[in-house]
């Protein structure tokens, strides 16, 4: 199995779920209306989906310094 490597955005937003008293991807998936599994999926690097990264980094107060802004 090939290893995917963690975006940066996503150490940030594991860092900011640790912050909010060890936040599960259970819960974070809860909050912003998505699959638990799809919430995983995005932050590990194995899917892509502009939507959903911004629905965490919106939920988690992260900003992405590095990409356009989501249409």
């Amino acid at each position: 199995m090939k290893s995917v490597p963690t975006p940066d955005w996503a150490v940030e937003a594991k860092c900011a779920m640790i912050r909010r008293n060890d936040m599960t991807v259970t819960e974070l998936a809860r909050e912003i209306g998505v699959s638990r599994p799809q919430v995983s999926a995005v932050i590990n690097g194995t899917i892509v989906s502009p939507v959903i990264k911004a629905k965490i980094q919106n939920y988690l107060g992260l900003t992405d310094k590095a990409s356009s802004p989501v249409n």
